[in-house]
């Protein structure tokens, strides 16, 4: 009868130092990378900035990734802006004074 009792408690033991470490695991498994669905996000670790480099002197910042979205505002050649995502040949960026919309990418110099 004595070794169930010392049985009982190992069960116990484990049990609780299991239900201690799923917490542990959870943190783990969120952590990995995600896979990246259209857009591709850029790990904050690798903020990329371009300038604006068209051969008319300017671009338009766009709402959406297509040539027929409504533009938001023109952006001058040299203007610096942080590319936040890239689709296709679209990037998403944010200008100096917070601005966020797409730009083609061939009209961007990435640094």
């Amino acid at each position: 009868m004595e070794n169930w009792k010392h049985f009982g408690a190992l069960l116990t033991g484990i049990a609780a130092l299991i239900t201690a470490c799923i917490p542990l695991f959870s943190m783990l498994t969120e952590s990995q990378p995600k896979v990246p669905t259209a857009l591709h996000q850029l790990p904050n670790s690798l903020i990329q900035y371009a300038i604006v480099n068209d051969p008319d002197g300017w671009v338009n910042l766009r709402l959406n990734p297509t040539i027929t979205s409504q533009p938001i505002t023109k952006l001058i050649n040299g203007s610096k802006v942080q590319i936040l995502e890239q689709t296709k040949n679209w990037y998403k960026v944010k200008t100096s004074i917070n601005e966020i919309g797409y730009i083609y990418s061939d009209r961007l110099k990435l640094q």
